[in-house]
């Protein structure tokens, strides 16, 4: 288990996230380095603002389930890397 996995769990645990919600942020993160073949902390603010854009317009995915990957991304960079990314996630859908 790597360094920055093993210090976002630890954050997880401490903040006492749902075992489902630990499940859904370690999956946002681990999409998003998989999508770039690399390692989290090596991403530009860029990268990542194109990656969330490619969930929401290419993948389609849920409005929901981009709320979730953002909110763990963003968790991941602010308490695990201390970085705030500047990042922008469309506002939700009028109903």
């Amino acid at each position: 288990m790597t360094e920055l996995r093993q210090k976002f769990e630890r954050h997880m645990n401490l903040h006492r996230l749902s075992p489902k919600t630990h499940d859904a942020y370690m999956n946002a993160v681990k999409s998003l380095a998989a999508y770039y073949k690399k390692s989290p902390d090596k991403l530009t603010d860029s990268q990542i603002q194109n990656y969330l854009d490619y969930i929401i317009a290419d993948r389609q995915l849920a409005w929901s389930t981009c709320n979730v990957q953002f909110s763990g991304i963003k968790r991941f960079y602010k308490h695990v890397l201390n970085r705030e990314p500047n990042l922008s996630i469309p506002p939700r859908p009028k109903e």
